[in-house]
């Protein structure tokens, strides 16, 4: 029970008591008096009382009960405003999260949208092979009417360096990272499966007249970067075809010209 109510009760009795007490009791004075019924006694006074005080005190709690009041009312009113307002910011961020759920649906649509043109710059829309395929203006492609003779020709010519696959795509397919290191290596692997990559006196250890690569014999014997300077050196003689190294298709990552 709270201040409010337990004023209202003692108010609410107080008048009462004086109100059964004033109309059993006749009044003369400022004074009355509050009696009770005995059976053995018969009417006994119990005490006296000041009309003016008891109505000074029943003024005064009638007063705390109306400040009381005002106060929950300021309360009220102070709540009320609160609530107005967080109903307001309701309503603001209400509006903010279905603002934010529509952009997540366009942006979302948007992707996938964006996914759909991904996936189709993956499509290949042709395949091709080609014969002979040594150095610049080798033989010319041709075009694999599906992609299982596609893949079935590829099975069929695995590691025959005389073919050569490729697909075209609707767009420029995305490069792919290799280091250039292993772009330097694989072009060296190539060039030594030729067998114009042997000079003559291959087996020479003169650097300045040599024209070939040293022999099989002797490869155990050199430096691993002699080596790799020596098939560089090679394929750069101007006794050597035109070499279709492989470049195409990649991004290198590192410098290409490193030894």
């Amino acid at each position: 029970m709270n201040n409010l109510e337990e004023l209202f009760i003692a108010n609410a009795e107080l008048a009462a008591e004086l109100l059964q007490h004033m109309a059993d009791n006749e009044i003369d004075s400022d004074y009355f008096a509050v009696v009770t019924d005995s059976p053995n006694c018969g009417r006994e006074v119990q005490s006296e009382h000041s009309v003016t005080e008891v109505a000074l005190m029943a003024a005064g709690i009638i007063e705390q009960l109306i400040a009381q009041l005002e106060a929950a009312q300021k309360e009220r009113d102070a709540l009320k405003m609160k609530l107005s307002d967080a109903g307001c910011l309701l309503v603001e961020w209400k509006q903010r999260v279905e603002q934010s759920e529509r952009r997540a649906n366009t942006l979302e649509a948007e992707l996938s949208v964006a996914n759909e043109k991904l996936k189709g710059e993956q499509v290949p829309v042709e395949y091709q092979y080609r014969y002979h395929n040594h150095g610049t203006g080798c033989g010319e492609w041709c075009r694999v009417l599906t992609k299982e003779r596609y893949e079935e020709l590829q099975r069929e010519h695995a590691g025959d360096n005389d073919f050569a696959f490729r697909m075209l795509f609707t767009a420029p397919q995305k490069p792919i990272n290799i280091d250039a290191s292993v772009i330097r290596d694989a072009n060296r692997y190539r060039f030594l499966r030729d067998e114009d990559s042997w000079g003559e006196d291959s087996d020479s250890w003169v650097w300045e007249t040599k024209t070939g690569l040293i022999s099989w014999e002797n490869l155990c014997d050199v430096r691993l970067d002699d080596f790799d300077a020596a098939i560089d050196a090679r394929m750069a003689a101007s006794d050597i075809p035109p070499f279709n190294v492989i470049k195409s298709g990649f991004t290198v990552e590192g410098n290409a010209d490193e030894k």
